[in-house]
C-alpha cells in the first residue's frame, strides 16, 4: 500500500484581463485512490491587484490518499470567475494539472482555456454565461470535434527517460497548454512538500527517474531570458553553451549552463534613479560620491541611443580602400590570461555542468578523464582533464616510439567506461565484488579505427600494433572524441575514432573533443563566425556570386558553399611543401604570414614548364577561383559584411577586389646550364578593412567593409639544370601570403543626451498676496512650493 501527501498552496494567476477573480477547484482521481483525509473540492477568496495584474490568492491544500496503482493518480481541476462591473459572477476559463508523484518541492504553471463555440454559444456566453463544462480531465479524452478558437495550440515536453515510478523514482510529468485569442491564461500551483511511501515488495528502481528527482530538486541560478537581438547566438538550429538568450535553448538545456554569456554591465547617469550601487569597488585614485533623496529624476526617456560609431565608408575599388587603410593607426594585441581552474572531487550529489570534470572508471577506480598535451615544450609532456561541454583540440610530439609507450596504443583510449552522470553513479559499483557498474550509468565507448584518414573507418581494429627498432606500426596518431549529450541529464554516448598510421620518427599526436547535443540535425546547423558581425578570430565567411538570366532580366545573388565557406590560405606540410589537402584558416582580427613551396618536375624544360608553374602557383593560392578570368571585375569571390551564409543578397557582401589579373607573359629559357623563368608571381597580400558595428550594447563585433588582394610584383627564378641524359628538372617556387586586418572603426563616444527644458508660466498676481505685506498670511512657503511642485510634475507627464 502506497501513500501520498499533498501539502501546497494555490499561489496566484497572472496574464488575465479580469481584475477581480476566484478560483474553484476539485481534485479528481481513480478507482484504485482512496482519500484518507482532507478536501477534494472547494473555492478560494476573490481577489484584485490592478498593479501587478496578478491577484494572489495563496489557498492552502492538504490531502492524504492511498493508493495500490500508478493508474489514474491525482488531477487538479482549476476554473477561474470574475466579478463584472454589475457584480455578476462569470465563469472565465479553466484547466487541469496532473500532480507529481515525486517526494519534493514542484512549482506547476497550469494553462487554462476556455471554448469558444459557434456564434451562438458566444452570444449566450456574453449575455447568460451559459458555457457547458467538458466532462473529461485529460484533453486527449475530449470530443475532437469542440470547436476552439484557431489559435488553441498544444505542446507536449518530451524527455527519453522512461516514466515508471520507483522507491526514490519520479513519475515524468508531461503538460498540454492552450492559448485563446485573449492571450495565455496561468494559474500557479506550488506544492510545497509531496511525499510517497511505497511497499517494499515493490522493486521499481531506474537510474534516470532517480536523476531526474535530483534534478527537480534543485535550484539554478541560470535561467533562460528574451531579448530582441542575441549576439551570442552562433550555431542555428541548436543550443549554444552559456548563451542564456538563443531561442533554441529549452529551459531544461538552460539548466546545465554555469553562467550567461549575453550578460552586459549597464552604464549609469547620475540623473537617472536606479535602486542598486552599481559601484562594488573603487580601484581609482577619484573618491566617488553616490547622490540619494534627490527631490526629481529621471525614470524613463525615450532619448537617443548613447552609443555611436557609425561608418559610413563606401569602398568600390582597390585603391580606395587603400587610401583608408593608409590613413589609418596600427594597434598591437595582447594576451589575456585564463584563470586556471582548480580541479575538484568527484562528487555525485550534481549533476555534469559546463566546466565540470569528466569522470571515467578504468581498473575499478574513479579517474579524470585525460588526453596528453604539450606543456613547457612541444613534447607530449603534460595532460589535458577534459571538462563537460569545453570543445578542445591541440597535438603534442611523441618522441618515445617503444612498446612502453602505451598512449601509441588504442587501448588507452577507450579501455575504460565513462561516467554518464554523476548523480548516477553508486560507489557500491566499484567496490563491492558482487555488483557491477550498469551500462546505462558506466558508459562503453563506441570505437571505429581510421587507417590513414578518417575517410576510412570501420568498428573492427585493422591490426595490432607494434613497435621496434625505431619504428611502429598501427600507431594512434589521431584521437577524436565525439561526445553526445543532452545537458544535466548527461552524456548519453560517447565516440571515439582512432587514425591509426605508421611512424619511423618522432610525430605529432593530435587530439579532438567535440559535444553535440542528442537531438542535433547537422543538416541545418552550423557554426557562426558572429552575431551579427564578426568577433576576433572566427573565420571569414566566402561565396561566389550567382547569376541567372530570365526574360533578359539578371537575378544576381551570392551562394557560399556549405563545406568549403571560409576563407583559406595555402599552409605547408613538415617538409616545407603546400600541403595539397588541408588549408590554413583565417581568423579575423589575425594577421599572418604564411610561407610554403610548390615543386614542378620535367624532362623537357620549356617555356610552357614556366606558365604550369605559374598557374600551380596562382592555384595554390586563390584554388580554382582565378579560371577564365581576364578582367578584375570579372572576379565573382564575395566576403560576408557580417558572417552570414544564409543571406545571399549582394548587398550583404562585399567583392574582393583585386589590384590586377596576373597574365601569362612568361618566359623561359636556359643559360649557362641554368633554367631561368621570367614573369612569376609569387606571393599574395590580403587587406581586410573591418569596423566595429553601430549598434548599442555590442562593444565586439565587427563588420567588414571591404578586401582586396594584392599580387606581388613579377620576379625572376633560375635553378640548376640537371646533368646526363634522361634526368629531371626540379623547379622549386616559394610562395609567401601575407594577411593584413585595417580597423577604421571610430573612437567610442559614451554621451548623455540633454532632457527636456520645463516652460513654467504664472499667472501676474501669483505673489501678490506674499507682497502686499497682510499679516493674515503666516507661512506662504508650503503653499508656494506645493503648487510650483504640482505644476512641475504635470509637465512632466502630460
Amino acid at each position: 500500500m502506497a501513500e501520498l501527501h499533498i501539502i501546497g498552496q494555490i499561489s496566484s494567476a497572472k496574464n488575465f484581463e479580469q481584475p477581480h477573480l476566484f478560483c474553484k477547484w476539485s481534485f479528481h482521481t481513480g478507482g484504485g485512490w482512496k482519500l484518507i483525509s482532507g478536501n477534494i473540492e472547494g473555492q478560494t477568496q476573490e481577489c484584485c491587484d490592478s498593479y501587478t495584474e496578478s491577484p494572489v490568492f495563496d489557498h492552502p491544500l492538504d490531502l492524504h490518499y492511498t493508493t495500490q496503482t500508478l493508474q489514474g493518480s491525482p488531477k487538479l481541476l482549476l476554473q477561474i470567475f470574475c466579478r463584472d462591473n454589475h457584480s455578476r459572477i462569470l465563469f472565465v476559463a479553466y484547466g487541469v494539472s496532473t500532480i507529481p508523484l515525486t517526494p519534493g518541492f514542484h512549482s506547476i504553471e497550469c494553462y487554462t482555456w476556455k471554448p469558444i463555440g459557434d456564434w451562438q454559444d458566444r452570444l449566450r456566453d456574453k449575455f447568460l454565461d451559459d458555457i457547458t463544462m467538458p466532462s473529461c480531465l485529460d484533453e486527449s479524452q475530449c470530443n475532437n470535434t469542440t470547436n476552439l478558437d484557431n489559435n488553441i495550440k498544444s505542446t507536449t515536453e518530451e524527455t527519453n527517460l522512461p516514466s515508471t515510478k520507483s522507491t526514490s523514482g519520479v513519475t515524468k510529468v508531461t503538460s498540454t497548454e492552450f492559448s485563446n485569442s485573449k492571450g495565455v491564461t496561468v494559474t500557479t500551483i506550488s506544492p510545497q512538500n509531496v511525499s510517497t511511501t511505497t511497499a517494499s515488495n515493490t522493486n521499481l528502481t531506474n537510474a534516470n527517474n532517480s536523476l531526474l528527482t535530483n534534478l527537480e530538486m534543485m535550484k539554478f541560478n541560470v535561467h533562460k531570458t528574451h531579448v530582441e537581438l542575441c549576439e551570442c547566438d552562433m550555431t542555428t538550429f541548436s543550443c549554444d553553451i552559456n548563451c542564456c538568450c538563443d531561442v533554441d535553448c529549452k529551459e531544461s538545456q538552460v539548466a546545465v549552463f554555469s553562467r550567461c554569456t549575453d550578460h552586459r554591465t549597464k552604464i549609469y547617469d547620475s540623473r537617472y534613479c536606479y535602486e542598486n550601487n552599481f559601484v562594488q569597488y573603487n580601484n581609482t585614485g577619484y573618491i566617488l560620491e553616490r547622490l540619494a533623496n534627490n527631490l526629481f529624476c529621471i525614470v524613463y526617456d525615450n532619448l537617443p541611443p548613447t552609443y555611436s560609431a557609425s561608418i559610413t565608408l563606401d569602398v568600390q575599388t582597390h585603391k580606395a580602400l587603400k587610401d583608408v587603410i593608409d590613413g589609418l593607426d596600427t594597434s598591437q594585441f595582447k594576451w589575456q590570461s585564463q584563470k586556471v581552474r582548480m580541479a575538484p572531487e568527484f562528487n555525485n550529489t550534481h549533476p555534469y555542468r559546463h566546466g565540470d570534470i569528466l569522470w571515467k572508471v578504468d581498473d575499478g577506480f574513479i579517474k579524470q578523464l585525460e588526453v596528453l598535451q604539450s606543456g613547457f615544450t612541444s613534447l607530449c609532456s603534460f595532460k589535458k582533464t577534459l571538462r563537460y561541454l569545453e570543445d578542445w583540440n591541440s597535438a603534442c610530439m611523441q618522441t618515445d616510439l617503444t612498446n612502453n609507450n602505451v598512449y601509441l596504443f588504442p587501448k588507452s583510449f577507450h579501455k575504460f567506461t565513462v561516467i554518464a552522470s554523476p548523480l548516477l553513479f553508486n560507489e557500491s559499483y566499484i567496490i563491492s565484488q558482487n555488483q557491477s557498474c550498469p551500462k546505462n550509468v558506466c558508459l562503453a565507448l563506441e570505437n571505429r579505427y581510421c587507417m590513414g584518414s578518417w575517410d576510412a573507418c570501420n568498428n573492427t581494429e585493422i591490426l595490432t600494433g607494434y613497435c621496434a627498432n625505431g619504428a611502429c606500426i598501427n600507431i594512434v596518431t589521431h584521437v577524436r572524441y565525439v561526445i553526445i549529450h543532452n545537458g544535466t541529464l548527461g552524456i548519453q554516448r560517447i565516440r571515439a575514432d582512432l587514425q591509426l598510421g605508421n611512424v619511423s620518427e618522432k610525430f605529432y599526436q593530435h587530439y579532438e573533443i567535440s559535444y553535440e547535443w542528442v537531438n542535433l540535425n547537422k543538416n541545418k546547423s552550423f557554426k557562426l563566425s558572429g552575431n551579427p558581425g564578426y568577433l576576433i578570430g572566427k573565420p571569414i565567411v566566402i561565396g561566389t556570386l550567382i547569376t541567372n538570366k530570365t526574360n533578359d532580366i539578371d537575378t544576381k545573388y551570392v551562394l557560399a558553399n556549405r563545406k568549403n565557406h571560409f576563407l583559406t590560405m595555402p599552409i605547408g606540410q613538415r617538409n616545407g611543401e603546400c600541403d595539397p589537402s588541408n588549408r590554413y584558416l583565417v581568423g579575423f582580427g589575425e594577421d599572418v604570414k604564411l610561407k610554403c613551396s610548390v615543386t614542378l618536375t620535367t624532362n623537357n624544360f620549356t617555356k610552357e614548364s614556366c606558365i604550369e608553374l605559374q598557374n600551380r602557383t596562382l592555384e595554390t593560392m586563390l584554388e580554382s577561383t582565378m579560371y577564365n578570368i581576364t578582367q578584375v571585375d570579372q572576379y565573382n569571390m564575395f566576403v560576408s559584411k557580417l558572417g552570414y551564409i544564409h543571406e545571399n543578397g549582394t548587398s550583404s557582401w562585399a567583392q574582393i577586389l583585386l589590384d590586377r589579373v596576373p597574365h601569362n607573359v612568361i618566359t623561359g629559357q636556359v643559360v649557362n646550364d641554368r633554367i631561368q623563368c621570367s614573369g612569376l608571381v609569387t606571393s599574395l597580400r590580403a587587406d581586410i578593412l573591418h569596423a566595429l558595428l553601430p549598434k548599442q550594447r555590442i562593444m565586439n563585433n565587427h563588420k567588414i567593409l571591404g578586401i582586396s588582394f594584392t599580387f606581388s610584383e613579377e620576379v625572376d627564378l633560375s635553378w640548376s639544370k640537371c646533368a646526363g641524359n634522361n634526368c629531371m628538372d626540379t623547379l622549386v617556387i616559394d610562395i609567401v601570403t601575407y594577411i593584413a586586418f585595417h580597423d577604421a572603426s571610430k573612437p567610442l563616444k559614451y554621451y548623455f543626451a540633454g532632457g527636456p527644458n520645463f516652460d513654467i508660466t504664472l499667472p501676474y498676481d501669483f505673489f501678490y498676496p506674499f507682497m502686499s505685506g497682510t499679516a493674515n498670511i503666516n507661512s506662504p512657503y508650503p503653499v508656494s512650493i506645493f503648487l510650483i511642485t504640482s505644476m512641475i510634475i504635470n509637465s512632466m507627464y502630460p
